[in-house]
């Protein structure tokens, strides 16, 4: 996968992709300034044609303004990174907005806290709004580099929770933490681990026995110096 070039397209007027959703490498031909064209390569993402279109990007653009709005433009493409990663896996739905909104209908257990914790009732603005749509439009397009190493799961670096001692983690951006799944090799290791934390807090340490000081009768070892 080519390194995606941000400079360029916030200077087109216009942008045509071809795209077959065959997995192949799509061309992005932008107009700049007139009549000069410019085409890039991009490694197509794989997901099928009802992953794509305004809804989908909607619900990316709106994971990367609640959840990374504050972080710099790498720390907001590895949010987008994350659900992009949920999406390929098995393990979730195949959707951005299936992924993106995934709990959500619960006070507690949603997978992107700003879903169902009322960050969404004050409605995404600005340039910060503006800029995670673009973020989101190019993940969709897979024009975009890894940055995460495969991480499905992140949390601020402010807390510690349960589900991180499970992880695997591979990086840090900004103010957050990047995990994966393990492998099944890890897996093991990490059991094994947490099989030795338990013997070991369950070793008994046998308790002192306190004796009674020993009383001396003054009498006995009284010294007679004489008159």
């Amino acid at each position: 996968m080519q390194a995606a070039d941000y400079g360029w397209r916030a200077r087109a007027s216009t942008t045509v992709a071809q795209n077959d959703f065959s997995g192949r490498a799509i061309t992005v031909a932008t107009r700049v300034h007139g009549d000069k064209i410019r085409g890039k390569q991009f490694q197509n993402a794989s997901y099928s044609p009802a992953t794509k279109g305004a809804r989908e990007q909607r619900c990316l653009a709106e994971a990367i303004y609640y959840e990374a709005r504050g972080e710099s433009r790498q720390g907001q493409m590895a949010v987008a990174e994350v659900v992009a990663n949920r999406v390929r896996s098995s393990l979730y739905p195949n959707s951005f907005c299936g992924v993106v909104y995934q709990g959500s209908e619960r006070n507690t257990g949603c997978q992107f806290s700003f879903t169902c914790d009322g960050s969404a009732a004050k409605r995404p603005r600005g340039a910060p709004w503006r800029e995670a749509n673009v973020i989101a439009s190019q993940v969709l397009l897979g024009m975009v580099n890894p940055v995460t190493n495969r991480a499905t799961h992140y949390h601020t670096a402010s807390i510690d929770p349960y589900w991180s001692a499970s992880l695997v983690e591979t990086t840090r951006i900004g103010a957050h933490v990047f995990y994966r799944n393990p492998t099944r090799h890890e897996r093991a290791v990490m059991a094994a681990a947490r099989a030795e934390t338990r013997v070991a807090e369950e070793v008994v340490v046998p308790e002192t026995v306190a004796t009674a000081p020993t009383v001396v009768d003054p009498a006995e070892t009284a010294i007679d110096i004489g008159a």
